[in-house]
């Protein structure tokens, strides 16, 4: 397993497109900079230390959300169809990534930039098999269209679900995938067609408590080898789920991140 990092010396709070971003007042969260590195530090760490492969490239200025790398692509193999990010704050960061793959020789595809057509990446399609088969979530940050298109075109078969909580925006903030035909999930986060099509597509889901999934990002976990579950810390009743279903649960502190949106799964790229 191969992932890819961005460091986060320009990551902060500075425009409010997710609930997580804002304040009980309405106010725009604030980032203590310094813990946020200390943070991102740590999880490269654990990464690296479970034996995981990690690439990181520098974050730049003006992009303070760069650093949830999982949102700018889905690479598989030497392949990557590059994201077409929903909110105009963030599309200057996809050019970096483009330049990052062209860069280690991969096959970019222009296929959702081109139409004008939101496509945020793992952030919403996660592999169920790699180059062949996808879940892919819609509602909020990626059409509905993407899939019928990467059918059409790239061939990917594709379950595609409906997203409807505005704090589960992403597919990565409430399907978390484990071993294969495993999942821990928010049932709430999905609409009934779709939670129906989840059930019958895993052969064990994990419920997801609702309040540790909305304000511990429980569902932001990632499991890169099928036993290690790297996961926002404190998020007790899944770690003891995790634990009964043979998990090993590996917690670390993403406070800071978890202002933007985004937790673990948010700020790394699984290459394959």
């Amino acid at each position: 397993m191969r992932l890819l990092m961005v460091s986060p010396e320009h990551f902060d709070v500075t425009y409010g497109i997710n609930p997580h971003m804002l304040a009980a007042d309405g106010s725009l969260q604030r980032v203590d900079r310094s813990r946020a590195v200390q943070q991102w530090s740590r999880l490269l760490e654990v990464f690296r230390g479970i034996g995981v492969e990690v690439e990181v490239i520098p974050g730049a200025p003006g992009l303070p959300d760069m650093v949830f790398s999982a949102n700018h692509g889905l690479p598989w193999g030497r392949e990557v169809i590059l994201s077409r990010m929903a909110h105009p704050e963030r599309r200057a960061e996809v050019p970096i990534f483009r330049a990052w793959y062209e860069k280690e020789g991969y096959r970019v595809h222009d296929t959702f930039a081109a139409r004008e057509m939101d496509f945020e990446g793992m952030g919403d399609a996660l592999w169920l098999q790699p180059g062949k088969r996808l879940i892919g979530g819609f509602g909020f940050r990626t059409s509905a269209e993407v899939y019928r298109i990467l059918g059409s075109e790239q061939g990917i078969e594709t379950l595609s679900v409906r997203l409807i909580s505005e704090h589960f925006y992403h597919l990565d903030t409430c399907l978390c995938l484990l071993r294969e035909g495993e999942a821990a999930w928010v049932e709430e986060a999905f609409d009934a067609e779709s939670a129906a099509a989840i059930r019958g597509a895993f052969t064990r889901l994990i419920p997801l408590d609702f309040r540790e999934a909305k304000e511990g990002f429980a569902g932001n976990a990632y499991c890169p080898d099928g036993r290690h579950v790297v996961v926002q810390a404190g998020n007790e009743r899944f770690n003891r789920a995790l634990r009964s279903a043979g998990y090993e649960p590996v917690e670390v502190e993403t406070g800071e991140f978890i202002k933007s949106g985004g937790s673990v799964f948010c700020m790394k790229m699984a290459l394959g």
